[in-house]
Formats: structure tokens, C-alpha cells, sequence
């Protein structure tokens, strides 16, 4: 999935029909229609109905939707960041991102970075968040992108300071030990209660998973583990 794509999906569903989104896009419904099935494909999940009267998302379409506006006011702040730094003359546009986003997130933002500005020099810092923040407050970078398991909080902490936007969610991954490969996915939190969980410190700086824990454990107490480990 990238950035082109997601703008494709948004205009079928803005326009509600492939012909007049094609029209936007100037570009053939045949080329839009087969763009939109393999970012369907990709994604193992159908994102559109298609009926007499036109598309309509499904649920995960509405999320990709969601994702899809949220990048886009990303990708248009950024533009607009940049042009009052450097005036619409781009050289040098430096960009810290938290490491858990490097994998996936991060290079789709650096490549639609690098198309805009063809020319500029861009700078990628995976430094801790904490230090990502103080950076960014500091005017030592232009950009950052988070990881938070609350945006809200972080949005109250730092705004006016700052402007945020949340572009992205993510889903949270566990890794398991070799015995517990049967388990089947996804997997329940209740059978891993007896099992030692290892717990980061928390950050005064940024909600992240210390807190996501703290507050499941809150809500459903039955799913704290006996034992974590710091």
C-alpha cells in the first residue's frame, strides 16, 4: 500500500463511482479499477461494494478511508511546514521517526517526501521519542512521527506547542515463546496470564505501552499476568 494508492481509493469514494473518479484523476476507469483490486489484494480485504447506484465502503474500506484522509492532511502539513522554512526552495528537511514506524510507515512518508521535493536533502533521526519531542521542541528537527498509545493526551500535552495530527493506527503484536506456537491467532490475553510479561518504563514524555497495559489491566482486571518484568 502507498501513498498513490490510497489517493486513487479516496476519489472513487469522494466521487462514489469509478468513472467519475477516473475522470478527477484523469486516468482510465480500467487502470483505476485495477489499482483499487490490488490494493484490495494486498490488503486481504474487500474495501468496496459496488451496486447499481455506485460504491460504498465496507468497514475495513471506512478505515482505509480514515487512514487515507488522516495521510493526506499529514503529506499537506508537511508541505506546507516545509515552504515556510525554506521558501518553496526546499534544501534541507530533516524528519525524526520512532523506530517501531521505520519498517512500514516511515519510508511511504520519505518517498512522497522525495517526490515532492526532488531536490531537497532529507535527514531521518530514529532517535528515542522522548528525545524525538525535545528535538522537535527545540526546532533541532522540522517533523516527527510518533508512536502513542494515546493521541488525545499527547494532542492536550503539547498543543498549542505543536501541531499534531494522527495519521496512522496500529495494531499491537505479541511475541511468543516456541512452546506457545500452537496458540491460535489472534491470540487471547487470558491464556498468556500465567506467562511473564515484559513491561517498559514509562515515559513522562509520551503515553506508550507502560500505559496501553496499565489501562487494559484497569478495565479487565481478569487479564493482568501474575508476574511482569521491567
Amino acid at each position: 500500500m502507498d501513498t498513490r494508492q490510497l489517493l486513487y481509493f479516496r476519489a472513487v469514494v469522494d466521487n462514489g463511482s469509478f468513472t467519475h473518479a477516473a475522470e478527477s484523476l484523469d486516468m482510465t476507469q480500467p487502470s483505476l479499477s485495477l489499482s483499487i483490486r490490488k490494493l484490495e489484494k494486498e490488503l486481504n480485504a474487500q474495501l468496496l461494494s459496488r451496486g447499481r447506484s455506485g460504491v460504498s465502503t465496507t468497514e475495513a474500506g471506512d478505515y482505509v478511508y480514515e487512514t487515507a484522509v488522516k495521510v493526506d492532511a499529514l503529506l499537506s502539513e508537511t508541505q506546507r511546514h516545509i515552504s515556510e522554512i525554506t521558501g518553496d526552495k526546499a534544501s534541507t528537511v530533516s524528519l525524526a521517526s520512532g523506530a517501531i514506524l521505520n519498517w512500514e510507515f516511515t519510508p511511504a512518508v520519505l518517498a512522497e517526501l522525495k517526490r515532492i521535493y526532488p531536490t531537497a536533502n532529507i535527514s531521518l533521526d530514529d532517535a528515542e521519542p522522548a528525545t524525538a519531542i525535545k528535538h522537535l521542541l527545540d526546532g533541532q528537527v522540522d517533523l516527527a512521527l510518533l508512536p502513542t498509545s494515546d493521541p488525545k493526551a499527547f494532542i492536550r500535552r503539547y498543543s498549542p506547542e505543536l501541531t499534531v495530527h494522527q495519521v496512522a493506527t496500529f495494531d499491537y503484536s505479541v511475541a511468543l515463546p516456541q512452546r506457545l506456537a500452537e496458540l491460535e491467532s489472534p491470540v487471547s490475553l487470558a491464556e498468556l496470564k500465567k506467562e511473564t510479561w515484559l513491561v517498559p518504563p514509562r515515559s513522562r514524555e509520551l503515553p506508550e505501552l507502560a500505559e496501553f497495559y496499565q489501562d487494559l489491566w484497569n478495565s479487565r482486571p481478569g487479564l493482568k499476568p501474575e508476574q511482569t518484568q521491567a
